[in-house]
């Protein structure tokens, strides 16, 4: 039964563009129109652009600051945002990565906050994001409280955000769900693609997907692939995204470079490389929960990782995949995946774990279901 009640997506991302944070708020936005008779959303883009322009033009002058972290910028955005709010009169608020949007908002209404972080955890993690002015990073940090407070239930992708949430913050975690995030690409085409995973590794095929190769540690993906063919395994490894010149051109390695999800020639291929490699292999050093993962699982290729962020949670150590400390060299990963080409059994079950996991849990229809579900116990 489709629920009467009128839902409002909130988001600094326009939730029709696809485009927007990896396509995460456009597939959340389908799957929970999917389950609703009236949805609609509010967005706040455009002074969201205006912010941006202001901090390139900061930067220029030598002053390193986002100002969408400060007060001042969540009390505007917010009684812009009330306007719409009033105008709407929504039942229920489901806020998508908007803890500047959330803090200052005139409304009664309940609101589900959905975040892959918390500003502490993110502060943390990331450099660029520690390295901010001790006053901004105050503020941003006030402004994630706030929201957290004002929130009917949060959702996130890990327990590294709980944890957060409920350290950092004082939630109560009665009032956190974790789910992991889903594949941003259609159900339709990954189920054109997926088929069950083969032992074959006459030649064994990992691939990497991403934008930034210096943060994901590209070099070490390589690494691990000289390791492999030094132990008499032969090996080739697929790299998708951003890839420097230095990347020696030879024949175990296929330079893909980037592919545009939003075209239809970008998605079939991504999907057919997901579906060829044998293991996803993204030791990345400093995540919240990239979606890749999702999308590896869903065509059960097994994924290799950092413990770093919301890794753990989204790639489960001996179920999915295989999770290392950040210690780890090249040859541990060697290690653990010639162990899995040793005992094909063994990854058959990985990979079928891995597709099970989605199927079951890892999906968007799950985060609208939840959503759902919450918004019947709200007040």
């Amino acid at each position: 039964m489709i629920p009467k009640k009128k839902f409002l997506v909130l988001s600094p991302y326009n939730p029709r563009d696809i485009r927007r944070w990896s396509g995460t708020t456009f597939f959340l936005y389908s799957a929970l129109g999917k389950k609703c008779s009236n949805l609609d959303f509010v967005s706040s883009e455009p002074i969201n652009f205006i912010a941006r322009a202001i901090n390139r033009l900061l930067r220029g002058i030598g002053i390193r600051v986002d100002i969408r972290f400060s007060k001042p910028f969540s009390w505007i955005v917010g009684k812009l945002v009330d306007s719409h709010l009033r105008k709407k009169d929504p039942d229920v608020i489901v806020a998508v990565t908007a803890s500047n949007l959330i803090p200052f908002l005139n409304t009664s209404k309940p609101i589900i906050y959905i975040s892959d972080a918390t500003f502490a955890a993110v502060e943390r993690l990331y450099p660029e994001f520690a390295n901010l002015p001790i006053w901004l990073r105050r503020q941003g940090s006030e402004l994630e409280r706030r929201s957290l407070r004002r929130a009917s239930y949060f959702m996130c992708s890990s327990d590294w955000t709980k944890q957060s949430a409920v350290a950092d913050y004082g939630m109560d975690e009665n009032r956190i769900k974790v789910i992991s995030f889903g594949p941003n690409i259609a159900t339709e085409l990954i189920d054109k693609f997926y088929r069950p995973k083969s032992s074959d590794f006459s030649c064994i095929k990992l691939l990497f997907v991403s934008a930034d190769w210096e943060r994901k540690n590209g070099e070490l993906v390589l690494q691990i692939a000289e390791v492999l063919k030094s132990r008499g395994l032969a090996c080739e490894v697929i790299l998708v995204g951003q890839v420097p010149d230095k990347v020696p051109k030879q024949k175990e390695t296929r330079v893909v470079g980037f592919l545009d999800k939003t075209t239809s020639a970008g998605i079939t291929e991504l999907c057919r490389l997901y579906q060829e490699a044998h293991f996803f292999v993204l030791p990345t050093t400093a995540d919240a929960t990239p979606i890749v993962f999702s999308e590896a699982q869903a065509f059960g290729c097994p994924s290799l990782t950092y413990d770093v962020g919301g890794t753990s949670s989204a790639v489960l150590d001996g179920v999915s995949g295989i999770v290392l400390p950040l210690s780890a060299k090249a040859e541990d990963f060697a290690l653990k995946i010639e162990s899995l080409v040793k005992h094909p059994t063994r990854y058959i079950e990985m990979s079928l774990n891995a597709r099970r996991r989605y199927e079951e849990v890892a999906n968007w229809d799950r985060w609208a279901s939840t959503i759902l579900r919450l918004s019947d116990q709200t007040p």
